[in-house]
């Protein structure tokens, strides 16, 4: 945002201006969302990558002149085989923080763990939540069954081990673990936040929101 603000407000008019946001309008502050507001103006089009934030900064910016239009993000075309969908294993990745929400995960499989034994969990990724994750996975006895994995350098490996794929996050601005896990032909469960995974599982038939 603070690259399309610049852009706005000291690009070259000859240039054709292209604002694009990758974070959800929502998560933005007030204070910036007024920034945008007195500036965005001057920008050629504004690129989110989902159809719900195109509607919330259209909405949000007032912009009658300035074209707000969604792209997706992508992915490379499959260079990994898919998923055999016989592992037991749910996998979740991402950045370990709040917002992620990880802790949605542990409690519902604590739930599920003592009728599915034949099922395990592995979290990838790191964060400032880690800490509390490992306290909480503890809590319920199951160090064994709930790992966290930390960072690695290629998920595509580890989606192709997966059975389930999920995400439990508080807010999404697409929600490319959702895809890359896809891509793998990997099921998901998702949190149905206001802008994202509805836009990438249809829920019931590749997916649950």
């Amino acid at each position: 945002t603070s690259i399309n603000l610049m852009l706005a407000e000291h690009g070259p008019e000859s240039a054709v201006r292209v604002g694009q946001e990758h974070s959800g309008h929502q998560t933005i502050d007030p204070t910036t969302r007024a920034h945008m507001r007195s500036s965005y103006g001057a920008l050629d089009a504004v690129v989110t990558v989902t159809e719900a934030d195109a509607a919330l900064v259209r909405a949000g910016l007032d912009l009658p002149s300035t074209p707000v239009v969604a792209i997706p993000n992508s992915i490379p075309a499959p260079g990994i085989s898919t998923s055999t969908l016989d592992s037991g294993l749910i996998v979740a990745a991402g950045r370990i923080e709040p917002a992620k929400r990880f802790e949605l995960l542990i409690h519902a499989f604590a739930r599920l763990a003592p009728e599915h034994p034949e099922w395990n969990v592995r979290l990838y990724g790191s964060g400032s939540a880690v800490g509390g994750l490992r306290d909480l996975i503890h809590s319920y006895g199951l160090d064994g069954r709930i790992r966290l994995m930390g960072s690695v350098q290629n998920m595509g490996d580890e989606w192709t081990k997966a059975a389930i794929a999920v995400s439990t996050s508080d807010a999404e601005s697409f929600g490319m673990t959702l895809v890359e896990a896809m891509r793998a032909g990997v099921p998901l469960i998702s949190t149905d936040c206001p802008t994202g995974p509805r836009e990438i599982i249809t829920s019931g038939e590749d997916g649950i929101l």
